[in-house]
């Protein structure tokens, strides 16, 4: 093997064993401008998804689109959309090299979703313009409008109300929702304001 692929194969290797270290990561990837070339590393789990040709392909595609690389290239996390699937997606650039992670975005809800928000309640997270990442026909059946306001609250909906709260990321351009329908309001405006 020459030294490019002998370094291309070390490099796949460290990145698969990172990404199997972190349970909620499935990939971790590098991609090389001046060769055009992308090092994907699927978690274990992932690794037999009969979707890998479309993250590839996704990923192949973005790297080389510099406008819209631009945008997901801030050092901190964003929202991307693979084969209809939410994703958090991290890049760095090192030189020519751009190095990422991507994490589904319903693995990062599991936490959130084990909430008590009541019968219809839902928490989520929506990208940098407040658009949800999940259960879009929900919330746009229901007229629900994500817009908040940090450290308030808004009554939102059409036949039946919903109050909505959340949190901007520390750690990205997305922000944390919860969706309560009025009528549970009252019993778990207090429990959700802690946990947001």
């Amino acid at each position: 093997l020459d030294t490019y692929n002998l370094n291309k194969y070390q490099l796949f290797r460290e990145l698969y064993e990172k990404t199997n270290s972190y349970n909620a990561l499935d990939f971790f990837f590098a991609y090389s401008v001046i060769n055009q070339d992308l090092i994907l590393a699927p978690n274990a789990a992932v690794s037999e998804s009969p979707d890998l040709k479309i993250f590839k392909d996704t990923l192949k595609q973005l790297t080389q689109d510099l406008p819209r690389l631009s945008y997901y290239s801030t050092n901190r996390w964003t929202t991307i959309s693979i084969n209809n699937t939410p994703y958090l997606i991290h890049l760095y650039k090192y030189g020519n090299v751009y190095i990422g992670a991507l994490v589904n975005a319903d693995e990062v809800m599991v936490p959130l979703d084990l909430l008590d928000l009541g019968e219809n309640g839902k928490s989520l997270i929506v990208d940098a313009a407040n658009q949800p990442l999940m259960d879009i026909d929900f919330y746009r059946e229901q007229e629900i409008q994500l817009n908040y306001e940090r450290g308030s609250y808004v009554l939102t909906g059409t036949e039946q109300k919903y109050l909505v709260i959340g949190e901007q990321s520390s750690q990205g351009d997305f922000s944390l929702l919860a969706v309560i329908p009025d009528r549970n309001i009252i019993e778990q405006l207090p429990y959700t304001q802690r946990v947001i």
